[in-house]
């Protein structure tokens, strides 16, 4: 599914191998973006305010139920828990949910390039549809037909050695005849009604900016994999794909929305360099931190491994 065969979860988040359960060593896209946003406190606040809110009665006649000062401090406890799980919760859900029809994106155009039977689509939708997700297939259709992107390349995963980093993308493909790279985003709505025209458009913070270093990351990839048929290995190829547009494409179970990025502007790929450089500061934490010291004497020129290194050099 969205899970690449050769990414491994690390407590650095998603990294990647050149080979699968080889040495992960360099972030995933995701993992160098989440520079930006790495705490997600605020979030889940919300989660938790709001299923206080809809359980509210619940805890009121719980409440009701205390006999002592001490039962009503587990109840309390009881439902902080659950309430303070709901954000962890809402996103397994929303990560569940992008799995599944991911995975069917994938194998419908695994399909139409002839990699893979139609035994192969029909699992993948029965998984989806088992998952109530039937509405989100619909709405993948209508974009098909409406679009008709002519797959060129699905869920490849590509490297840039670099800058240090490899990421998956969702499509390559001819669109209008134009060479695009795209992104799946499955959401619970994609498109709300302007409060001024009363037209409906793209909902806001459905299809952020951040999907522009997302898909600009992608296209500058130097490699990507070619997996075997066997689906264990494979081989690295040159990235030699003239991407000219990178687009979002939500899908929710009621409409679907389309959002163009210009991933090629010069000061978008350097944004990401920037984060990946960020990023590389979570290595470099523990190493920068010299010994405690209790004596002047203790402090010498080279008493750091950097400074080591510059003197033997």
């Amino acid at each position: 599914m969205t899970s690449p065969k050769l990414a491994q979860q690390t407590k650095w988040g998603r990294m990647y191998a050149r080979t699968r359960g080889g040495r992960a060593y360099v972030p995933s896209i995701t993992t160098v973006l989440d520079v930006f946003n790495p705490e997600m406190g605020w979030w889940d606040g919300r989660c938790a305010a709001d299923e206080a809110v809809r359980n509210a009665e619940a805890i009121v006649a719980a409440l009701a139920t205390a006999r002592s000062d001490a039962d009503r401090e587990r109840i309390l406890k009881g439902f902080t828990k659950q309430h303070s799980d709901a954000a962890e919760r809402d996103r397994n859900i929303a990560a569940d949910r992008g799995d599944f029809v991911h995975d069917y994106a994938e194998q419908y155009f695994l399909h139409l390039l002839g990699l893979v039977g139609i035994e192969a689509v029909d699992e993948a939708r029965e998984n989806a549809l088992a998952q109530g997700l039937g509405a989100y297939l619909e709405q993948f259709h209508r974009f098909v037909a409406k679009f008709n992107p002519i797959p060129v390349a699905p869920e490849a995963t590509v490297w840039n050695e670099t800058v240090g980093y490899a990421g998956t993308t969702d499509l390559i493909c001819y669109i209008n005849d134009v060479l695009c790279i795209l992104d799946w985003k499955t959401k619970k709505k994609v498109l709300e009604r302007d409060r001024s025209s009363g037209e409906m458009v793209i909902k806001h913070g459905s299809l952020k900016p951040l999907v522009a270093l997302q898909l600009s990351a992608a296209a500058h990839g130097e490699e990507f994999h070619v997996m075997n048929p066997d689906g264990e290995t494979g081989e690295w190829k040159p990235f030699e794909f003239d991407i000219q547009v990178g687009i979002a494409v939500g899908i929710g179970p009621d409409d679907v929305a389309v959002r163009p990025f210009d991933i090629w502007h010069p000061r978008v790929f350097k944004s990401f360099e920037v984060l990946a450089e960020a990023w590389n500061w979570r290595w470099l934490q523990d190493r920068v931190m010299g010994p405690d010291l209790f004596s002047p004497e203790q402090i010498t020129a080279d008493m750091l491994p950097s400074r080591r290194e510059l003197a033997a050099a």
